[in-house]
């Protein structure tokens, strides 16, 4: 088998127009970049590879301008960019402009005399998609030197620009080099020269790639190719930086100049020059960036960020944060001309995103780099909301009722009122739209209630379009004082009282002790009803009806309990019958309860039951119903298992009225009645 020799070469190219050679991998941006007779210097390409901005110069002009990629991915015409072009009526020169990661500022050098050796940095932001009017940045930053070249970190946190530098060596090119300033609580600290082995030449044109870490310059050293070429490095730890390494496959014995990488594509932009018949001019050069001079993997995360009702490009920041400290590593923003923003996110590392916008929700969420392989750039928009929807509930905090109430919305900070559209859902039920971005106090009143609120804070991180809350009410109680006392005698006596909350059908049994007026106090709740029920050993049970009132009520009742004697009456109270029948209503069922829990207590006690009619009708017919009705009660008392043979019963009809005159409504209605009369003991 033959054996191979495989060489890798170069294969030169040569330009035509120029005689100008250069390696197969490197090419002239073609128009609209490149004009006839017009210069491209100093030519910056964005992270992701998307906008450039570059100095245009013939014998007549110098400007600043930028282009953008069209959706078919090829440059567009460049533009000027008049707010920073025309900002004086001075001649001026602008040198090396350089974005910051999302594009929305704008670094260059600006001197007003091109045969001075001093210089100044300048910056311009972008608001509403308008460049705006140039500031020039503040000491130490500039000073009585020149300075040039400037370009801001990804994070915006260091600045890194040159200023001249005398080498003895170097007899026909002015030096520069390398500085940083870091920007902490708004000011820029103190330029400092960018440490050995950085700096060890005549190092210029200092641009730092999206991953924070590789920094590409220009570079005269001994071991060049001729003239400025091409080199990185890296940035290790604090103030540690590897050797500058040459990109070799890129260098000539002529210039180059100016580089910036997008990291998305991994090309390098640069500045070049030919010669023609005429004259040098300067031109922007791309190139593929072999991997070994490649920055670190990044991811860029870009998008819009508009309101969620109107879809309107909302003025946003975008929040950086360290998922484990809980660090702020840096902010972007959107505006609201465009709502565009755009973020870089390092490789192998964990990220929390914050999205926010004055009176706006928040979006936070999770995003890890920790697998990504290559650098690439993905869209996310994202949309927040100005308005939440609160669903209240309000309800009795010991029944869990709701309870339809008065509800009113304050500003917790001003303290005043807040007049919102308030929609009642259902009982207890509402719903209402708080506008993010303030404090509320929601509070909730009814009468007979103590009154209850809440506070919800929207003035901070917002995330949900809707919440959830529930405002419970206790019920005011008031304190009701209950004789308990022999009516014979007037002595107090110890019960077992049972009091049923007819409003909650809540019920309550209690041994009770009375005090030496033999009364006892409870607790009740203001305004409902209740049935008062006492069936002690010795006594007739007795039962009321009492309604607390914490306004104007008396508040008390004396339960006078008759001792059971022989012949003793007691009369029950609401044992009503279906009209002209002896089929008893439900009503009567706790009442006649009560009657058989007194017997269980005195078993060996004989009753009978009489029932009595009112004076309408003939007394044959009265004294049938009377009979009947008599009879149910008896029947009723033997069903919940009472002995027969203590019980009897019989009908009176209308020969025993008990309230006169008896041909009064009311009386006629209290004389149909049933009592239980005892009989033995």
């Amino acid at each position: 088998m033959k054996s191979r020799i495989v060489f890798t070469v170069f294969v030169a190219i040569y330009l035509l127009n120029s005689g100008t050679l250069f390696s197969q991998i490197v090419k002239i941006l073609p128009a609209p970049i490149t004009i006839p007779g017009y210069s491209v210097k100093s030519p910056y390409v964005s992270y992701d590879g998307q906008n450039m901005v570059f100095i245009l110069e013939n014998k007549d002009s110098s400007i600043v301008v930028e282009s953008q990629r069209t959706i078919d991915g090829v440059w567009g015409k460049p533009k000027s960019i008049t707010a920073i072009n025309k900002f004086d009526t001075k001649p001026f020169f602008i040198e090396a402009p350089s974005y910051n990661q999302d594009v929305t500022e704008l670094y260059f050098s600006l001197l007003y005399d091109i045969k001075d050796s001093t210089a100044d940095i300048y910056s311009s932001k972008k608001i509403a998609g308008k460049w705006q009017k140039p500031v020039k940045l503040p000491k130490p930053i500039n000073t009585a030197q020149f300075e040039s070249d400037p370009c801001l970190s990804p994070d915006g946190k260091t600045l890194f620009f040159v200023r001249n530098f005398d080498n003895p060596e170097i007899k026909d090119f002015q030096c520069t080099v390398i500085y940083s300033s870091k920007f902490s609580d708004s000011v820029w600290s103190e330029p400092k020269l960018l440490p050995s082995p950085v700096n060890s030449g005549c190092d210029g044109a200092p641009r730092m790639a999206a991953d924070g870490k590789t920094l590409y310059m220009s570079s005269i050293r001994e071991e060049g190719k001729g003239g400025s070429d091409l080199y990185f490095a890296k940035n290790i730890t604090e103030n540690v930086w590897i050797s500058p390494i040459a990109i070799d496959t890129l260098n000539t014995e002529k210039n180059e100049m100016y580089p910036s990488v997008s990291s998305v594509e991994n090309t390098i932009c640069l500045e070049t020059s030919e010669k023609n018949r005429r004259k040098s001019l300067k031109l922007a050069a791309y190139a593929n960036l072999p991997n070994k001079f490649s920055p670190e993997k990044v991811v860029i995360l870009n998008g819009i960020i508009s309101d969620k009702n109107s879809s309107k490009p909302l003025p946003a920041r975008v929040d950086l944060i360290d998922p484990n400290s809980s660090t702020l590593i840096y902010s972007a923003f959107s505006d609201a001309f465009d709502g565009k923003y755009s973020i870089v996110l390092q490789q192998e590392k964990n990220y929390r995103i914050d999205i926010s916008s004055a009176g706006y929700s928040h979006v936070i969420f999770d995003y890890s780099t920790e697998k990504i392989k290559e650098s690439f750039s993905e869209k996310r928009d994202f949309t927040l909301f100005n308005e939440v929807v609160l669903l209240l509930s309000v309800f009795d905090s010991e029944i869990f009722e709701p309870l339809k109430s008065e509800v009113r919305i304050y500003d917790n900070d001003l303290g005043n009122e807040i007049t919102l559209n308030l929609n009642e859902t259902g009982k207890g039920k509402y719903n209402l739209i708080l506008p993010a971005g303030k404090k509320y106090r929601i509070t909730a009143s009814k009468k007979r209630f103590e009154p209850n609120g809440f506070l919800l804070d929207l003035s901070g991180v917002v995330q949900f379009s809707e919440f959830e809350r529930d405002i419970e009410l206790t019920q005011a109680k008031v304190d009701f004082k209950i004789g308990i006392l022999d009516s014979e005698t007037g002595e107090g006596v110890d019960v077992e009282l049972e009091i049923t909350n007819l409003t909650t059908n809540e019920r309550i049994t209690k041994k009770v002790k009375t005090d030496a007026d033999g009364k006892v106090t409870v607790s009740l709740r203001d305004g409902d009803r209740y049935d008062i029920s006492v069936s002690p050993k010795g006594y007739a049970f007795f039962n009321t009806v009492i309604e607390p009132e914490s306004e104007g009520g008396e508040n008390f009742v004396d339960l006078k309990l008759q001792p059971l004697k022989q012949e003793t009456k007691v009369e029950l109270s609401d044992i009503t019958f279906e009209f002209n029948s002896a089929d008893l209503n439900s009503s009567s069922f706790p009442e006649l309860e009560r009657l058989t829990k007194l017997m269980q207590i005195n078993p060996e006690m004989k009753i009978e039951i009489s029932a009595h009619t009112d004076d309408v009708g003939a007394q044959n017919y009265n004294l049938k119903l009377s009979t009947k009705r008599a009879q149910s009660v008896l029947n009723y008392l033997i069903d919940k298992g009472m002995n027969a043979k203590n019980i009897s019963s019989k009908g009176y009809g209308k020969s025993q009225p008990k309230y006169l005159p008896e041909n009064t409504e009311e009386n006629r209605s209290r004389n149909r009645r049933v009592e239980m009369k005892i009989l033995s003991l």
